[in-house]
């Protein structure tokens, strides 16, 4: 309703779109715009010499008909009055910064050139200053610096200051003073009808209008704002740049996402290219002195900069930096995005966009920009205290593309597109933004300090990963570890159980104790070593990113298993094998509630979420859990349950290889003697045209905590690789009970039934072909509701698995598996207290292409991933889920972590700012 008020003066402007002379030439005596100059004042002029306006972009720029460059307020008043009575659009500059694509200007349109009005004066008190609308920043500053003033300006010199304050106001000293918008105290304005008026508080609606969308309602020819005194020796800051490989990138994110930024403090970062390659650069700055400057900034410091020329500057020499930036014309075609929290994964995604971009010729001088404030004192502001909307935005970023051949420009702004839409796609924000100067009229207020370093830096060499040898380790590492641990260049210790984008270790750390890994995870981390903890090597997500110079902490040999007096608890070491537990398990006279698979880590397996076939009656694994160790990303081993910090107990239940190892764990055991301890199991086999009968059946079950039953496609194997359909029912307890249970699939007509009471010591003899180590395996999983057992799915299910193993006979153990749980327990305990987020979810399904040969990988990809869509468009969930365990690793966060992303990602900034553990579907 505001903005409608004022309305009149973009009419003004977008009704006049037919000038009274032509384009070629709109100053000639034959013109009527000569009768303009006898309204002006002496030291006016009209130009159609355009160098007297030069824009930062010539991308999309007006190209104006004429300039009239004003020298008072009252020209302004006159030049606009002219242009209301002949019906020509007009468009105000100062700094001519602004990149927007939407000037609708036109061939015969006019420029009022407000440089003119560029005077700067202070009262005595140096509290207040009165700044023409054609100010430059560099000018108000200069001016500030000899009243030993300060000004909340924008940080690039070559800006109009009003331009930028108007829009909203972001500068370096806004943590002591506020947005821009917040320190204006008058303004003198030109409204649409040519009339010069004293806009104050007391004007509500135009008052609230200008500070935040200024150009929409006038031309700003003045403005009286706060400024501070400082005398000039006091009047200094500690700023500069690091310069770092773009290897550092993902710490160099977290670290800013997580510094407590103060009034004195902000950063920015950069990507840029010197000498033909791409650097990241970040500039921090601290009002006040350099020792604790370096303090505030410590985490941003300790990632180990290429270059620091980080010094204290006097005030006016703050932008000094952004000279090399204020370069006029060229093409930049800006896109620009505001955020609440930065992700290292999108980073990286942005920073894989910008090298390929800048391989096209000419594109060198292109750079990405994100600018951090201290906000505090900004949104201590209402919101609706003036029309600038994004106080709570927390990041501000913008992809600027920069070359002078106009034939790159689609290339450009698909590039700043893709660009800004990862930044839109994981912004967190309730609606894409982007702050209306700094991001979408021009980064009028914007922080290009240092700038010039971008082009000017000289790069010192590549730094390479940190990469160790076994001997290295061993003379340093090894002294720290205890007896029985060792270090190895060999994985053979460390098998994995698919070889598909398996982690490729330089060094194997073979531990023996608990201390071991926090000697290993602190050496990690003083050393710049990138690490991954390993128990069985089950793990199959496309999402390991140790590189070769990486090391793995192998924690089999941490497998105890020991059971209190009354068999209800046990220690379970971190390494821990399922087969091993369930067999002294079964020798003590308990059970626990396990993992089908032995060959499975029990505590990995747990610690995502936890299948069990008990779990109808024991709830998920990580109910079992009651306390674990757990290594941190600082490297400290600490105590964890429900009263010893309760968040890391939340986080890990759930997401744990984001928060640390956990080294072991204590878990629930259930005493039951052995000749109770049996169930109901074993293989159903049906024919293929029993299929559609099958799933119907399985549908209609009734699932009571008892029970549990899987589907198996797969094939018999060569020479035939007939494609073979099993199920596999379960039930805790005698065969009676499990065929009544089970008596719809019973019926359906099966070719061959091995079903029996079986010892607990031997339910997972089934898996023993699923646990062969080797050959590639890329799986790819879907979390999916009842609604998901639907006839016609599977039959496209079973025909897409016959047609890709009689494409590829050599992919004939591939397998098709669906795990289908009770989940009353589950639900009924809740997930307020643990982070596993699909409690309600009842069926689990892995689509795993076997194979040896990479050269598969492409068709094995496209055949799971085909079979996961199949899956999802019937699945009836309002949102996609993958059990993390069972995922492919290309799946979205909110896929994997559910409505506990948030909440996790939070938390991983506090506990791991530095992004430490980032190999297992990284929060980060």
């Amino acid at each position: 309703m505001r903005l409608f008020l004022y309305a009149a003066f973009s009419a003004s402007v977008s009704s006049a779109v037919i000038g009274p002379c032509n384009p070629a030439g709109i100053v000639p005596a034959t013109c009527p715009i000569t009768d303009l100059h006898l309204a002006l004042s002496e030291n006016a002029s009209i130009s159609q010499n355009r160098s007297s306006f030069p824009r930062w972009s010539e991308y999309h720029a007006p190209t104006p008909g004429a300039i009239v460059n004003v020298a008072t307020e009252d020209d302004v008043v006159a030049t606009i009055k002219y242009c209301n009575a002949k019906k020509i659009p007009f468009f105000a500059q100062n700094g001519g910064s602004g990149w927007i694509s939407d000037f609708g200007l036109g061939p015969n349109g006019i420029v009022i050139n407000l440089h003119g009005l560029n005077k700067v004066s202070f009262n005595s008190a140096r509290t207040r200053a009165t700044i023409g609308g054609g100010t430059l920043i560099s000018e108000a500053i200069e001016a500030a610096w000899a009243n030993n003033a300060q000004l909340t300006t924008g940080n690039c010199n070559c800006v109009g200051v009003l331009g930028a304050i108007l829009g909203g106001g972001y500068g370096n000293l806004m943590g002591l003073g506020g947005f821009g918008v917040d320190t204006v105290i008058s303004l003198n304005y030109v409204s649409p009808d040519g009339k010069l008026t004293t806009v104050t508080p007391k004007d509500r609606d135009l008052w609230w209008a200008l500070r935040g969308a200024g150009p929409n309602f006038g031309v700003v020819t003045s403005a009286v704002v706060k400024s501070t005194y400082v005398p000039q020796a006091n009047n200094t800051a500690w700023l500069g740049s690091l310069i770092y490989s773009g290897d550092k990138l993902e710490a160099i994110v977290s670290a800013i996402n997580t510094i407590k930024l103060e009034p004195e403090m902000n950063v920015f970062l950069y990507f840029a290219v010197s000498n033909a390659k791409p650097v990241v650069l970040v500039t921090p700055f601290y009002y006040g002195n350099e020792s604790t400057a370096r303090q505030k900034f410590a985490r941003i410091l300790e990632i180990g900069p290429l270059s620091d020329t980080t010094a204290v500057t006097p005030y006016n020499h703050w932008n000094d930096g952004a000279e090399g930036f204020c370069i006029r014309g060229g093409r930049k075609p800006s896109y620009g995005a505001g955020m609440l929290h930065l992700l290292p994964a999108v980073w990286r995604g942005v920073w894989n966009e910008f090298v390929e971009f800048t391989k096209n010729p000419g594109t060198e001088s292109s750079i990405i920009l994100m600018e951090a404030y201290s906000l505090g004192k900004g949104r201590s502001v209402p919101d609706d205290a003036s029309a600038f909307p994004y106080r709570q935005v927390t990041f501000n970023a913008a992809a600027l593309p920069w070359y002078s051949n106009a034939s790159l420009d689609p290339v450009a702004e698909a590039y700043g597109r893709r660009v800004r839409d990862l930044w839109w796609t994981n912004d967190n924000m309730t609606m894409n933004t982007s702050t209306s100067s700094s991001m979408r009229a021009g980064m009028l207020d914007s922080a290009w300090t240092h700038a010039i370093l971008l082009i000017s830096i000289v790069f010192p060499g590549g730094l390479a990963s940190r990469c160790p040898s076994a001997s290295e380790l061993n003379d340093n590492l090894g002294q720290k570890l205890s007896l029985g641990s060792s270090i190895t260049n060999s994985t053979a210790s460390a098998p994995r159980w698919s070889l598909y984008h398996a982690p490729r270790p330089a060094i194997v750390v073979n531990v023996a104790s608990e201390s071991d890994v926090a000697a290993t995870v602190q050496y990690c981390n003083k050393n710049n070593i990138t690490f991954l903890a390993q128990s069985q090597g089950n793990g199959w997500a496309d999402t390991f990113r140790l590189g070769d110079c990486g090391l793995l902490i192998n924690i089999a040999g941490l497998n105890k298993v020991v059971f209190n007096t009354k068999r209800t608890i046990a220690i379970i070491g971190g390494g821990a094998l399922v087969n091993d537990m369930v067999v002294k398990a079964y020798n003590s006279g308990t059970r626990f509630a396990n993992p089908t698979c032995t060959c499975l880590g029990y505590l990995g397996a747990m610690l995502g979420g936890g299948l069990t076939r008990s779990m109808g009656l024991d709830g998920t694994g990580v109910d079992q859990l009651l306390q674990v160790n757990l290594v941190t990303a600082t490297g400290e081993l600490l105590r964890v349950d429900a009263n010893h910090h309760p968040d890391l107990w939340y986080a890990i239940r759930g997401a744990a290889p984001n928060f640390g190892i956990v080294t072991s764990a204590l878990v629930k055991a259930y005493p039951v003697s052995k000749a109770q301890n049996t169930a109901w199991l074993g293989a159903v086999t049906f024919p293929e045209d029993k299929l559609e009968a099958l799933i119907e059946a399985v549908f209609s079950l009734d699932l009571k905590p008892s029970m549990e039953i899987d589907l198996l496609i797969s094939t018999g194997g060569p020479p035939s690789n007939k494609t073979m359909i099993m199920a596999i029912p379960f039930f805790l307890g005698n065969a009676s009970q499990g065929e009544e249970a089970f008596a719809p699939v019973l019926k359906v007509g099966p070719t061959s039934t091995e079903v029996k009471e079986v010892p607990y010591d031997r339910w997972g003899d089934f898996s023993n072909s699923f646990c062969v180590k080797g050959q590639r395996k890329p799986v790819y999983g879907a979390s999916v509701s009842r609604q998901s057992l639907n006839p016609t799915t599977w039959r496209a299910i079973y025909n897409e698995f016959t047609t890709f193993v009689a494409a590829y006979p050599q992919a004939a153990g591939s397998t098709i598996l669906a795990e289908y749980y009770p989940v009353q327990k589950a639900v009924a305990i809740g997930g307020a207290t643990s982070s596993y987020p699909f409690r309600n979810v009842p069926i689990h399904v892995v689509t795993i292409p076997l194979y040896s040969d990479s050269k598969l990988d492409p068709a094995a990809n496209a055949f799971g991933s085909r079979v996961r869509h199949l899956l999802r468009s019937a699945d009836g969930l309002e949102e996609n889920s993958t059990y993390i365990n069972f995922a492919h690793g290309d799946e979205p966060l909110e896929t994997i972590y559910g409505d506990n992303l948030k909440r996790l990602q939070a938390l991983k900034g506090r506990y791991d700012p530095l992004n430490r553990f980032n190999q297992w579907f990284p929060l980060l």
